[in-house]
């Protein structure tokens, strides 16, 4: 790949990224959540071959769909009583992991435990803009808490300034770690 070519990339990410957190904010009619949650809106995600899906907390999924989806509370303001119903939720609905910051994975381990519900933290949230070793410590400290799953946000400035060293560097220091404990990782954009 030229240097033109991985900017060209850059530039479409990023602008995807801003078109998307542009748009408002809409609720299904059958479910309340945010944008697509049936499964007549996810099969085109399916079919391009997505194994999962993000679903902010505020309601439930049809059955077949939830297995597939991250039940997700990540506000900065989140509460100990926000993610006790978070957790009610995925174990109700059977989700597949609720995403909470590190400061709530024991939490949401413990209430989890035995549900075949897991637990993923992001890492390097909102912003990505930490350094590696940092994204490492967290990585280490989300699993040890109880995180079975760990998604990061990738250093954007260093993708657009062409860094690639630094974004390697980025990704094995959360990559690392999630192979040594068994745990699954995912790179945000």
């Amino acid at each position: 790949m030229t240097r033109e070519e991985l900017q060209r990339l850059v530039d479409l990410i990023v602008g995807e990224l801003t078109a998307a957190t542009a748009r408002p904010q809409s609720r299904c009619a059958c479910h309340l959540v945010l944008d697509d949650c049936c499964p007549d809106r996810l099969r085109g995600v399916l079919d391009a071959g997505a194994t999962r899906v993000g679903l902010h907390a505020t309601g439930g999924a049809p059955a077949g769909v939830a297995s597939m989806i991250d039940h997700t509370l990540l506000k900065p303001d989140a509460t100990r009583a926000g993610i006790e119903e978070l957790c009610r939720e995925a174990a109700q609905f059977k989700f597949a992991t609720v995403c909470v910051n590190p400061t709530w994975v024991a939490l949401a381990s413990r209430l989890l435990s035995g549900t075949g519900v897991k637990v993923c933290s992001v890492v390097g949230f909102p912003l990505g803009a930490t350094t590696p070793d940092v994204k490492g410590y967290e990585t280490r400290r989300a699993i040890f808490d109880g995180a079975r799953e760990i998604d990061m946000v990738i250093n954007v400035g260093a993708l657009k300034s062409g860094d690639l060293r630094v974004v390697e560097c980025d990704i094995e220091a959360v990559t690392g770690p999630c192979r040594d404990a068994g745990a699954l990782s995912k790179v945000i954009i």
